[in-house]
């Protein structure tokens, strides 16, 4: 069993059937299929990292959120998703002072790599937390329940060389050790992932969402958890998922001189209904 959400109409029914706000959790009261009053439209992968869609299916995926919450969220994120289209999408030609002032501020600083390579190098919090709502939304639409925005059930690996800031570490100076070893990880988790989803792929146990363009896709596959990690986190199943957006196979080859996507896994109590497992 698989759940697709690959065209305009079923982006529009799973939203239907999405009867609270993804970023709170909070039932709308009184739903009945429609746009409640009290909400408004969120792009769960924010217009500023889409860009322009192309082909056929240009719809990009939308919920309901409450309109106190994507303020809120809107502040969090918009600034980073403004730097994060530039350095995917944009030409450096077509920078304005704002736009690279914007991409300084969470690409810290870019990363000259011993083969000569100037790559860049971003705070591994800010667009970690922006990416973990974006795959609570996913979440949200392909299986109509609530994901909570716990930092320990979470993994998620960005698909370019990351740091931590630390009172040692302000950004101003990033040490390629560090960056080397995350890149290895990086490499080495992405193996994993991208191995299981297409082995699920494969025998049809993969949930999906496909739109703008086919430019934009979530995938995603179950397990059970591990009993270390049950016991651990009170938890019961692992969803290892992988998210594409425009532009970021290119960014990832420029760093890696591989292909990646966004990744990772998350946990649950249990698994959700109708969710595809690997079998």
């Amino acid at each position: 069993m698989a759940i697709k959400i690959e065209t305009a109409k079923e982006l529009d029914r799973a939203r239907a059937r999405t009867s609270f706000c993804f970023l709170c959790g909070t039932p709308f009261r009184g739903f009945d299929g429609t746009k409640p009053s009290c909400a408004t439209d969120e792009h769960i992968v924010p217009k500023g990292v889409l860009g322009k869609g192309v082909g056929d299916n240009r719809k990009p995926a939308i919920l309901w959120v409450h309109a106190k919450c994507d303020r809120e969220s809107k502040q969090k994120q918009d600034g980073t998703s403004s730097a994060y289209y530039s350095l995917n999408l944009l030409d450096p030609d077509d920078w304005s002072e704002d736009r690279l002032n914007q991409i300084r501020s969470v690409f810290n600083r870019p990363v000259h790599l011993e083969d000569g390579r100037r790559v860049p190098a971003a705070s591994a919090g800010i667009l970690i937390r922006a990416c973990r709502d974006w795959v609570r939304g996913f979440h949200a639409l392909l299986y109509e329940v609530y994901l909570p925005s716990r930092n320990d059930v979470f993994c998620i690996n960005p698909p370019f060389l990351t740091f931590r800031v630390t009172p040692s570490n302000t950004g101003d100076s990033v040490r390629i050790e560090d960056l080397k070893k995350n890149a290895g990880a990086m490499a080495t988790n992405w193996s994993m992932v991208d191995g299981l989803l297409r082995l699920a792929e494969k025998h049809g146990h993969m949930d999906t969402v496909r739109c703008w363009g086919e430019e934009l896709i979530f995938k995603s596959v179950w397990i059970n958890t591990t009993k270390e990690l049950s016991k651990k986190y009170r938890v019961g199943s692992t969803c290892f998922w992988s998210l594409e957006h425009p532009g970021i196979r290119k960014l990832s080859f420029e760093v890696h001189q591989v292909e990646m996507v966004w990744h990772g896994i998350y946990h649950t109590q249990c698994c959700p209904s109708g969710a595809a497992r690997a079998e």
